[in-house]
């Protein structure tokens, strides 16, 4: 037994003030006295752990100095804009055409739209109060895509952009309650349906939130749109050929005149208008010319010319009446999950018998099963309230009501999400319903095939987390798809197959933005055998997750494979006030984002590395807002072009001057939209990815392969291998042989 043990050193007190030998030993002027030494054993190891400390945070304050020292040897180069789009105009929110033909501007008063790469005005629609906050696309035929507009009052509506018209299909005005608003449009990627978040207050403050989901007649309004265009095209090409016969009966009178005056003069030619930017004429036959913009050569092909007015106007309006067109057909209304629905449990629903297998297994994912009642879950408040309620403050417990928040998508069909045997299965449809709500920890699940009697039904499955869901994101293919929770993890789901890929914890605060990168190009496939080991090929798989506080880690896994976590950014502010409020994955280039944190700063950035590729640099004066929650900005042209609108900083001298005297003038932001020609970045010049390759893919070829193509791969690749049958027969009899007569021996 150790000494101090023995005699019990360990339990003196240190000595009085009295006692002590002199003024070093007082430990009232020493904090660092007041405490016991420790014995032997113990102060051993206390120096060694605090060694081991001074030499670690010594590495790490090294290697933070080393990785200073080489980013600033590295300079990111940084671009500035390549033409001004439109200048002082209220613009609240941009948005880029799938097909990256053409960019449209919500403003104040209407919509605009600009060409992707001339800059020039194509079409715009105006109406006095609708002041568009929020733009959403998608392709629905050749040169044709559907946009979906929501204004500051809360008033969502559907236009139709093709070739150089915009066109309004519906008012979401009659459909709404009154008093509500939406608050949210989620377009389907192929156009067929539309989820409206509304949300209706009360006069006590409550908020009533729900989702309404339209079928859109889009075959027939693609129709319309067709034949409003074919007829304006006719009518052109009547009113052009009557002006060339007025033209020559014209000419042919003047000249008559000329011979019989003979000395006067002949007529001037027409003028010929030209648009402010080179290039356009407005008479005459399609002509290739190049437009320069500082430097930034770009080719006008007769596709992509449009005409436009003398003064730069859009082009003539077909002839148009939106009350004739089809309506869209609402199929579905879900409302927020009831409370009992926030946990799980083994225990079975009371009330009737526990049901045989094949019930219990018919039910399982129907939510019928898995809940803790309502009548439990009151019953633990009220216990918490009488034994926590002295203890309490009643001006803490005063919770402030927020509305609920959904999260929805639409996806095609799977082995997990098949439709019922009561609707017919359409695999390249995307008629699945996904929606999660903040309150909740559930996803529900919606076939918006099934014929319902009431639009308010049950969910046909649910999925159970851990947590609430704060971000869900799908891939192309809609065969994957990832939730983000509030405690900081990502899982993966690829309901295809019906198998979770990874649950993995990327960060401690909740997550906020998602998205699923594209992944690399397929080689190509050209023997059967290369057919057979694509469909069982497990390839690597990216997340791209960003947290509240604007930090941003991608996930990579693989089927079977644990996943790997790389931190791509990080906010150096204490309270993150440099943290990213913005990301769009760009598909035409190589592993790369861009970036928009909460200063403003706009950068493009390697999703696997971290190292930022270039910055956008705004003039001196001007600045990008990102108090919304999504800036105005937005990609264009196939990842070519870059918008964003900036404002004028408004000067602090100027500020202390104006409140002094008390002006009544407002400041004027002079919002300008700019325009970056990223082709011409030479940051990006080895990053560039063809059309190709962009497209959206399946991360494998199971997702995509038919039972029956995978049948003939199988039979293929048999009756390939069967040629060498005979030899590798004779070669296995061959070693038998030899195995027989060792034995033998």
């Amino acid at each position: 037994m150790p000494v101090y043990v023995r005699k019990n050193l360990m339990s003196i007190t240190p000595d009085s003030l009295s006692n002590l030998i002199n003024d070093e030993d007082e430990y009232g002027a020493d904090p660092d006295q007041m405490f016991d030494k420790l014995p032997q054993p113990y102060r051993l190891v206390d120096k060694i752990v605090n060694m081991i400390f001074d030499v670690s945070w010594e590495q790490v304050s090294a290697r933070e100095a080393a990785a200073e020292e080489l980013r600033s040897r590295e300079p990111v180069p940084e671009y500035e804009f390549s033409s001004i789009a439109r200048e002082k105009e209220d613009i609240l929110c941009l948005a880029g055409s799938p097909d990256g033909s053409a960019v449209f501007l919500g403003q104040t008063n209407g919509i605009s739209v600009l060409h992707a790469t001339l800059h020039n005005p194509v079409a715009s629609w105006e109406e006095d109060g609708a002041a568009i906050s929020s733009l959403d696309s998608t392709q629905i035929g050749v040169q044709m895509c559907l946009l979906a507009s929501l204004d500051t009052k809360g008033v969502c509506r559907l236009f139709c952009f093709s070739s150089s018209a915009l066109l309004i299909l519906k008012t979401f005005d009659t459909e709404m309650p009154s008093g509500a608003e939406v608050v949210s449009v989620h377009l389907a990627k192929d156009g067929d349906y539309i989820a409206l978040t509304m949300e209706k207050s009360d006069k006590d403050g409550d908020h009533e939130t729900w989702i309404d989901v339209f079928k859109l007649p889009r075959d027939n309004w693609i129709r319309d749109v067709e034949a409003a265009l074919a007829k304006q095209q006719q009518q052109q090409q009547q009113q052009q050929q009557q002006q060339q016969d007025g033209t020559q009966q014209k000419s042919t009178e003047d000249l008559s005149n000329l011979q019989e005056g003979g000395g006067e003069k002949p007529m001037e030619e027409p003028i010929e208008y030209s648009h402010p930017m080179e290039g356009l004429s407005m008479i005459g036959g399609p002509k290739t010319k190049s437009v320069s913009s500082q430097d930034t050569p770009r080719t006008m092909t007769p596709n992509a010319a449009v005409n436009v007015g003398p003064h730069g106007g859009s082009a003539a309006v077909p002839e148009w009446n939106p009350a004739s067109l089809s309506k869209p057909t609402p199929v579905l209304r879900t409302r927020p999950l009831p409370d009992q629905l926030v946990a799980s449990s083994k225990v079975p629903h009371p009330g009737p018998s526990t049901p045989d297998t094949e019930d219990w297994c018919s039910t399982i994912g129907q939510g019928n099963r898995h809940l803790i009642q309502n009548e439990h879950l009151n019953t633990r408040r009220l216990v918490a309230d009488q034994i926590l309620g002295p203890y309490s403050d009643p001006k803490y417990n005063k919770t402030e009501k927020k509305p609920c928040r959904a999260v929805c998508l639409f996806v095609k069909p799977g082995m997990m999400l098949a439709s019922s045997s009561t609707a017919p299965i359409q695999e390249d449809q995307a008629h699945i319903f996904v929606s999660s709500w903040s309150n909740s920890t559930n996803i529900s699940l919606f076939n918006l095939l099934k014929n319902a009697k009431d639009l308010e039904h049950k969910p046909d499955q649910v999925w159970p987390n851990a947590d609430r869901v704060g971000a869900m994101a799908t891939s192309p293919c809609t065969s994957l798809v990832a939730v983000g929770l509030e405690d900081g993890c990502v899982h993966l789901w690829d309901k295809h197959l019906s198998i979770p890929v990874m649950a993995q914890k990327v960060s401690s605060r909740p997550i906020t933005h998602l998205h699923v990168l594209p992944p690399p190009p397929a080689k190509p496939l050209s023997t059967p055998a290369d057919k057979l080991s694509a469909l069982g090929a497990k390839p690597e798989i990216a997340i791209l997750a960003g947290d509240a506080s604007g930090d941003l880690a991608t996930v990579c896994c693989c089927y079977g494979d644990k996943p790997v976590v790389k931190q791509v950014y990080r906010g150096m502010w204490r309270d993150r006030r440099d943290g990213v409020c913005h990301m769009d994955v760009v598909n035409t280039i190589k592993d790369t984002t861009l970036l928009v944190t909460k200063l403003g700063e706009v950068s493009l950035c390697n999703v696997f590395t971290g190292k930022t590729v270039c910055r956008i640099k705004l003039p001196d004066p001007f600045f990008l807002k990102c108090d919304d929650l999504r800036p105005a900005i937005t990609v264009a042209a196939a990842g070519q072009m870059l918008f964003l609108r900036a404002e004028k900083q408004q000067d602090e001298s100027t500020v202390a001057a104006d409140e002094e005297a008390e002006a009544a003038t407002t400041f004027d932001p002079e919002p300008t939209v700019y325009a970056y020609g990223m082709h011409s970045f030479p940051a990006l010049t080895n990053l560039w990815r063809t059309l190709e390759d962009a497209e959206p893919q399946a991360p494998t070829l199971l997702h995509t392969t038919l039972a029956k193509s995978r049948f003939d791969a199988l039979f293929s690749n048999r009756l390939t291998e069967q040629q060498s049958r005979q030899t590798r027969m004779q070669q296995r009899w061959g070693a038998l042989k030899q195995k027989a007569a060792k034995r033998t021996r």
